[in-house]
């Protein structure tokens, strides 16, 4: 049996540091089209979690199918906005 082991607090900020680090970097590199690249890619990510058969997720809404729903609407959300600016 595998036995679970605790992070130090030093290691949940270093978790956590190190997730918004990767999200600062995809913003880096993407500039502008960071949110629909970012939540376009989540979406298609959960859809394949789906399809592998993964029934939940460690996200708060705990089911893929429902997180790559929501992705995929920000995403469409914004690229509309984005191609469709007002006058």
């Amino acid at each position: 049996m595998i036995q679970q082991m605790q992070k130090t607090l030093g290691q949940q900020y270093e978790s956590l540091a190190f997730n918004f680090c990767k999200a600062a970097t995809i913003v880096l590199i993407t500039q502008k089209y960071a949110l629909p690249i970012a939540s376009g890619l989540a979406a298609i990510f959960y859809f394949l979690t789906v399809i592998a058969g993964q029934k939940e997720t460690r996200c708060w809404l705990r089911f893929p199918l429902l997180i790559g729903v929501f992705w995929a609407s920000v995403c469409g959300a914004s690229i509309y906005l984005m191609l469709h600016k007002g006058p």
